[in-house]
């Protein structure tokens, strides 16, 4: 599993709402982890002057945190088309 690849098709099908892709990435990254797969590189930028990446803990409770967010917000919405 490419844990980068599934947060960023996560965050993807959740911005286009769709609804069971998004869940589903969230499901199978927030096990891999479970599982005690390393998380995703995720960098951040500040008003896109500077780009940091974020320490691997970090990266860890961001990514299980999004996971968590997007299978709440997506069992309260519509499903998807």
């Amino acid at each position: 599993m490419d844990p980068t690849e599934t947060f960023n098709a996560m965050m993807e099908a959740f911005a286009l709402g769709l609804r069971d892709d998004a869940i589903q990435s969230a499901e199978d990254l927030a096990a891999w982890l479970d599982r005690g797969g390393f998380p995703p590189v995720i960098h951040i930028s500040t008003d896109g002057m500077k780009v940091f990446v974020v320490d691997e803990r970090i990266a860890r409770e961001i990514c299980v945190a999004s996971c968590r967010q997007v299978q709440t917000a997506c069992q309260t919405q519509s499903p998807s088309p």
